[in-house]
């Protein structure tokens, strides 16, 4: 096998790999964005109670 096909095929298996980080990552950040989403809703819901406990 010359040098420039190996130089192709080692290319090739780095671009997989790192697709498939890349779709790894991009699912965690999506898990963390309704993690925070949630945590968010659920202050908003404890301060509109709290207010109208006050009025």
């Amino acid at each position: 096998m010359s040098d420039t096909e190996q130089y192709l095929l080692d290319a090739a298996d780095r671009c997989v790999r790192l697709a498939r980080v890349g779709r790894e990552l991009a699912a965690n950040l999506e898990s963390l964005s309704d993690d925070l989403m949630a945590k968010a809703v659920e202050l908003d819901t404890v301060r509109d109670k709290k207010k109208a406990g006050r009025n």
